[in-house]
């Protein structure tokens, strides 16, 4: 006679709901609250969990919901889940009908950017907004964008600049003890370039937060009067600061800089496979195979045929795609 599985205990249940909750939020999905309980607005915080149900029928039933909200995410693209926070704060700032219908390609994978990565969106809100600065704003604007532009390019913030930002943007402490800089500028198009001086910042210090390329670039969406030309550019900028990020982990380097992010594959959730335009006309194809990462390098042919086929159709249909635009 076969043995019977024991069943899980109260105590593990609640630690599988608790595990599972945190992957969830890793992935930028709002875990729904258990059957009967109010939805919490502070349920992203990390170590913030919905009180558990009391009985162990009801726990159980709540760790099957959460399981398939999890498993959902591995194939089905939503915007909580996949869209990256910069764009995501663009879209929201922006007209409903400016904003894209497939961001990221819809690839569920949410894009990784470094600080390099958030100052150059930022920096991206500035240039398509230069031209609608007052001139009472242009040097206040200037010299803030010239600032960005100067760590972009390699090179540290001087003495005079950090006197300026402390002029202009002073530390704020807050209640967890913290301290952050905040926005003082009531003009969008200064915000914007407040917010191009505090990536510069984080940047130098390596520390990836994304609080002035959000706020940029939502104050862009909403300055411009037709502003999805630069969701578009935002989109592509960061599909390809996320290869980029992917490209530098590798010993094996393209034979030119990366210009243009072409396809993007995903496996449970995470960005899996990249190819990419080179600055020299070539492709170039990255991926893992058993734990090491490959590097394929040639025409674009030779970059497509390289795609596994689990993914060949989505490769050829986003290249069929890219060259149609």
């Amino acid at each position: 006679m076969a043995a019977t599985k024991k069943p899980p205990t109260m105590s593990a249940l609640k630690w599988d709901v608790r595990e599972v909750t945190k992957k969830l939020k890793k992935l930028g999905v709002m875990p729904p609250p258990p059957k009967g309980k109010p939805a919490m607005k502070d349920i992203m915080k990390p170590g913030k969990f919905y009180a558990m149900p009391r009985s162990y029928e009801e726990v159980d039933a709540y760790l099957g919901q959460l399981r398939r909200v999890l498993d959902g995410q591995s194939s089905k693209w939503t915007a909580d889940a996949f869209l990256h926070t910069v764009l995501a704060a663009a879209m929201k700032a922006a007209p409903e009908d400016q904003r894209l219908e497939r961001p990221h390609g819809h690839v569920a994978a949410k894009p990784v950017i470094n600080n390099r990565g958030y100052l150059g969106a930022a920096l991206l809100a500035a240039e398509h907004v230069r031209a609608l600065v007052p001139e009472a704003e242009r040097k206040a604007f200037n010299r803030l964008e010239e600032l960005g532009r100067r760590v972009l390019a390699g090179k540290e913030m001087t003495s005079e600049d950090e006197a300026v930002l402390n002029r202009e943007a002073p530390h704020v402490w807050q209640p967890s003890g913290a301290h952050s800089r905040n926005f003082t500028a009531v003009s969008p198009v200064l915000r914007i370039a407040q917010g191009v001086a505090f990536e510069a910042e984080e940047a130098e210090a390596n520390n990836v937060g994304g609080k002035g390329a959000r706020e940029a670039c939502a104050q862009a969406a909403q300055v411009l009067a037709k502003p999805r030309p630069f969701l578009e550019a935002l989109d592509a900028l960061i599909l390809l600061e996320d290869a980029k990020l992917q490209f530098s982990k590798v010993s094996e380097k393209p034979s030119a800089e990366l210009v243009a992010s072409c396809w993007r594959g995903a496996e449970k959730g995470k960005g899996s496979h990249w190819l990419v335009k080179l600055a020299n006309g070539r492709f170039a194809l990255l991926w893992k195979v058993k734990g090491k990462w490959r590097l394929v390098e040639g025409s674009r042919e030779d970059a497509i045929a390289s795609v596994p086929d689990a993914h060949l159709k989505d490769a050829v249909s986003a290249m069929a795609g890219a060259s149609g635009r």
